[in-house]
């Protein structure tokens, strides 16, 4: 095992970014069943990895996971699926943690997927404090939308945190419009592969606002029926640069720049 030792130099942010090999701007690292095996993988291909927090035992997980591996992010975040567990008065006791992490992930609405339990209104509660907390502290924020994008975008009308990435967006173009008007992000996902609708889309997002994402260890056995692994960004990436006919070496630069504006890298 390979883990970061306390008794090293511990790397920079902008280290990181400018050592990376691959950005992968939505994982959920927490997830991996075989922990060691995914920060081997992580460290050894300098996979610098934005991972979405989904609850607060995910928060404490991802907090440890970057004290092992300085590559994986830290963030703070309550999935709208678990709307129907926590509220915003689950809140308070986890502010230090808002205030510390990164960005403030996964966080937003669903009308497709979340339980009966999460329902609108819990969502549309938990989301507005999450989004306060993310003014406050002045942190960016990566958004789940999934059939709830005009709610989600009226939301960050009224909250305007530093940054915003939008993940796996699945919106019409009018919704699109509005978020690019919002100053969002969006990230470049394996539905390239599976979706001609999200094709669409991202060709008319501009260049500059672009991340790429796997979301696995989810994804993977979801769309392609095998096990999701930090080194299918690779994969992403290359679909990436063949989708916008650009070189994967550009692109690389293209996505660290697009990185450190999302993350407002120069108020760090």
């Amino acid at each position: 095992m390979n883990d970061f030792k306390p008794d090293e130099p511990r790397p920079s942010l902008g280290e990181l970014i400018s050592t990376c090999a691959y950005i992968d701007a939505h994982t959920h690292q927490d997830d991996y069943r075989d922990t060691q095996a995914m920060i081997r993988e992580v460290e050894s291909e300098r996979i610098l990895t934005l991972t979405g927090a989904v609850s607060p035992d995910s928060i404490r997980k991802i907090a440890r996971l970057n004290k092992r591996c300085p590559w994986i992010q830290t963030a703070a975040g309550i999935h709208p699926w678990k709307a129907g567990r926590y509220g915003p008065e689950d809140l308070a006791d986890l502010s230090p943690d808002y205030a510390a992490a990164l960005q403030v992930s996964e966080i937003g609405m669903d009308r497709v997927w979340a339980p009966p339990e999460a329902d609108l209104n819990r969502q549309e509660a938990l989301l507005e404090a999450q989004l306060e907390l993310a003014v406050r502290y002045g942190k960016p924020v990566t958004l789940h939308t999934k059939g709830a994008e005009q709610e989600v975008l009226n939301l960050l009308k009224r909250h305007r945190p530093p940054s915003a990435l939008i993940h796996w967006f699945d919106g019409s173009d009018s919704q699109l419009k509005q978020a690019l008007d919002l100053g969002c992000f969006f990230t470049l996902s394996p539905a390239l592969v599976t979706d001609r609708h999200f094709r669409e889309l991202c060709r008319l997002i501009p260049r500059d606002r672009l991340l790429p994402e796997t979301d696995n260890p989810g994804t993977w056995p979801w769309l392609f029926k095998t096990e999701g692994r930090p080194l299918h960004i690779k994969e992403v990436v290359t679909e990436c640069a063949a989708f916008l006919v650009q070189p994967v070496e550009e692109l690389s630069e293209l996505f660290r720049a697009n990185l450190k504006n999302f993350l407002c890298f120069d108020q760090i």
